[in-house]
């Protein structure tokens, strides 16, 4: 069966699918390129959004990750994956009232989502210990996007 999919750096798809397979090959900057030069052909491709998110997260690019996610959620305000990706980013990044914020949009959507519940812990608990002055310890939830 014909996708459709021309060898073509015109075509979204194209972009998408070479972006993919620098995703697999752990080549994340590559991969960030190619998705968005896909968004800028399609800018409505929810997937290649949560992608560049995806990507961004594992070279620890959180303002990357939260644009990328925002966008996706632009799209979709119950983008599960896109929550994901920004929450963590927010939390990484020690912006712990902007990630609390965050997962409680994410529990509005989906109240029994574990990810959701842990890392809203979490970034009460970092908020807590940095009001007090203690020593935060590094977050828990860096394997985000890894799986």
């Amino acid at each position: 069966a014909d996708d459709g999919i021309k060898a073509n750096d015109e075509d979204p798809r194209f972009l998408k699918l070479k972006a993919k397979i620098q995703l697999e090959r752990k080549n994340y900057g590559t991969a960030i390129e190619y998705f968005e030069d896909a968004t800028d052909l399609d800018p409505k491709d929810i997937d290649a959004w949560i992608l560049i998110a995806k990507a961004a997260t594992s070279r620890l690019q959180f303002t990357i990750a939260i644009d990328a996610a925002d966008e996706a959620l632009e799209l979709d305000q119950k983008n599960i994956s896109a929550f994901e990706y920004k929450c963590n980013g927010l939390l990484q990044m020690l912006k712990f009232d902007k990630a609390i914020k965050c997962y409680d949009s994410w529990l509005e959507i989906d109240p029994k989502n574990e990810t959701a519940i842990n890392g809203k812990n979490e970034a009460v608990g970092r908020l807590a210990e940095s009001k007090s002055g203690a020593r935060i310890p590094s977050s828990r939830s860096t394997n985000i996007g890894n799986r």
